[in-house]
């Protein structure tokens, strides 16, 4: 349920086409907070086994020493404006 949350009209055109986001799509649409690569994954779930505070702020910074930020611009940035436009009410 978090597709009509997304700015613009972002989530009906993921719902409608299925397009696949990149990592730094990702991120700039509100749909993950923190990029991870692969290779990284199972260090990062060692450590979040390891907190003894599950609070979000405790697991945010965990999940923080992890995150990268993702090679490159978003793609989608280029394509927001149509988007937005051809997919408007």
């Amino acid at each position: 349920h978090f597709l009509p949350r997304l700015d613009g009209r972002l989530g009906l055109f993921l719902a409608l086409t299925g397009h696949r986001l990149k990592a730094g799509d990702v991120l700039y649409s509100g749909v993950g907070t923190a990029f991870v690569p692969s290779a990284r994954l199972p260090e990062l779930e060692a450590a979040l086994a390891g907190v003894d505070d599950a609070s979000d702020d405790a697991v945010s910074a965990v999940i923080q020493r992890f995150a990268e930020v993702p090679e490159g611009a978003p793609e989608i940035i280029a394509r927001r404006a149509d988007i937005d436009r051809l997919f408007a009410s």
